[in-house]
């Protein structure tokens, strides 16, 4: 009998230990605990219903204001961009500064393709104006100084005085047009050298001339003149606003039609 209780005794204590052994490894519990016992960086848990559907409307998360987003530092470190001056943008690469940045023949002389068309975008701020006839006229001069705004100002030159003060309006620090009435006084003024290039802007009907442009009609010594310039390297257009193609020479005195 005493054995059979020790046995029992026995048996009783080894179901205790393995009921203790399998208390201690018990199933790890889900990631996911209930709300109550997560931890938020600061915000709420779970955000009422309406507060997740006004983040879906405005198709943004719920949870982005727990969002923390590193800025960039901007370029320049806040400083405002520089700004080009005025006499900066008129300089070559070359450090030259641009002073006559148009040549141009316009039987029409001083008008509004010439002081807005061209004279704004590249910032005008004298005319060459080169005319016998206009150099001896007072009361043209100053009718065609009543053309021009303020702060441009207008120099008249006869085609030999100009060519003896070209040097020096080349000089002028700021951007300049030459601008002749007719061919054969733009042909004097290239013969004096410098000049890279001339501007076709406007030569209107007369009886002896033909029709090669819309706004560029010519004489057969002006067609003459005219290949005379080119044969010098000068670059010949016609373009009578920047917004316009440039038509070079060749294509001009073989056009048939107007374009």
């Amino acid at each position: 009998m005493r054995s059979r209780g020790r046995a029992h005794a026995e048996h009783r204590r080894h179901r205790s230990a393995a009921a203790r052994d399998h208390g201690t490894h018990r199933r790890p519990r889900a990631v996911h605990r209930p709300a109550r016992r997560q931890l938020h960086h600061g915000g709420a848990a779970h955000p009422p219903w309406h507060a997740r559907r006004r983040a879906r409307v405005g198709r943004q998360s719920a949870g982005v204001a727990r969002l923390r987003v590193r800025r960039r530092p901007t370029r320049g470190h806040g400083r405002p961009p520089r700004r080009r001056t005025r006499a900066r943008r008129h300089r070559r690469r070359g450090g030259r500064p641009v002073s006559l940045a148009l040549y141009r023949i316009d039987d029409r002389l001083i008008h509004g393709q010439v002081v807005l068309g061209w004279g704004q975008p590249l910032d005008i701020r004298f005319i060459v104006l080169v005319d016998d006839a206009i150099a001896a006229s007072e009361w043209e001069r100053d009718l065609y100084r009543m053309a021009v705004p303020p702060g441009m100002d207008v120099y008249f030159e006869t085609a030999a005085g100009c060519c003896s003060r070209l040097d020096e309006f080349r000089r002028d620090p700021r951007p300049g047009i030459l601008l002749t009435g007719d061919v054969n006084t733009m042909r004097a003024v290239a013969a004096s050298g410098g000049v890279p290039a001339v501007n076709l802007g406007g030569i209107h009907h007369r009886s002896d001339r033909t029709q090669r442009l819309r706004y560029v009609f010519l004489a057969p010594d002006e067609e003459l003149a005219l290949r005379d310039i080119a044969a010098r390297g000068i670059a010949v257009t016609a373009q009578d606003v920047p917004s316009s193609r440039a038509v070079p020479l060749d294509e001009i005195l073989g056009a048939g039609a107007p374009s």
